[in-house]
């Protein structure tokens, strides 16, 4: 929706005010991606609670979804690891690295991953594992 585009294109307060509003109208409904960026949102803004409060929803979500697609699983990897789950968040995201058909997709992220809990060399041996 509009609110997820203007968070894609760094438009942050209008995208907080827009997917505040869907959340507001949805509810429980929301999904988990709405959640996600709201938490983001709240997290570059260092409103640490108010990010915690929506990565908390954005991770019951994706609970509540059956069958999880890799944007899905990544986006899940990454609240547990802003949640603090970091041996889940790591677990979750060498599974996925594992799969050849999504590891270029999960890359970046895992990359990031490493990168927030100061490990250099595993970074780079991801992003460059030939060099």
């Amino acid at each position: 929706g509009a609110g997820q585009s203007a968070f894609f294109a760094g438009e942050f307060s209008a995208a907080q005010n827009r997917l505040q509003h869907y959340v507001g109208l949805v509810g429980d409904k929301a999904d988990y991606n709405s959640l996600f960026q709201l938490g983001e949102i709240a997290r570059n803004a260092q409103e640490n609670d108010v990010a915690q409060e929506y990565y908390e929803k954005s991770l019951a979500a994706i609970d509540k979804i059956d069958r999880r697609d890799s944007s899905t699983q990544i986006i899940q990897a990454l609240v547990k690891h802003r949640l603090g789950n970091d041996s889940q968040a790591r677990e979750e995201f060498e599974n996925l690295m594992a799969k050849s058909a999504i590891r270029n997709q999960v890359i970046p992220y895992y990359a990031q991953f490493l990168l927030d809990k100061n490990e250099l060399r595993p970074a780079q041996r991801t992003l460059w594992p030939t060099g």
